[in-house]
């Protein structure tokens, strides 16, 4: 599948996201800024998606001192063993569907991952918190 027609079809249904749940605080917030509002979307996609979980809000870390992190989600995976999943999500705008991502944005993004899976994150919103207190205590396992 083309880049482009794999775009169209998750820009729709993040489209579908914003008019189903209007009244979401962080797409009320961002209401001028339709990116913002379809990379919150996509956090509610992939937990939807990849999750199986209707129940976004509590795994949603994005915010004020998220640490470049929108979500620390797990799940017990077939096999009986629990996986987490780092997310940090972006969305582009359609006249950027082609353009290549940054090194220095991978870079970024790796660099943070790394940091928070170290535990070496200092200030953090308190949803984080929590979640990579959880993410710690897994990892000593």
């Amino acid at each position: 599948m083309l880049t482009e027609n794999f775009y169209s079809i998750i820009d729709k249904e993040l489209n579908d996201i914003i008019a189903k749940y209007p009244n979401d605080e962080h797409i009320r917030k961002h209401k001028s800024s339709p990116a913002n509002q379809k990379s919150y979307a996509l956090l509610i996609w992939f937990l939807d998606f990849y999750g199986k979980t209707a129940d976004y809000s509590s795994y949603i870390t994005d915010g004020d001192n998220d640490g470049s992190c929108d979500i620390v989600f797990d799940i017990v995976d077939n096999l009986g063993k629990r996986v987490y999943y780092i997310i940090q999500s972006k969305w582009n705008s359609t006249e950027n569907v082609k353009k290549e991502i940054s090194k220095n944005e991978i870079l970024q993004a790796l660099n943070d991952f790394d940091t928070i899976i170290r535990g070496r994150k200092e200030r953090v919103n308190d949803k984080l918190s929590a979640k990579l207190e959880a993410l710690t205590e897994h990892l000593k396992k």
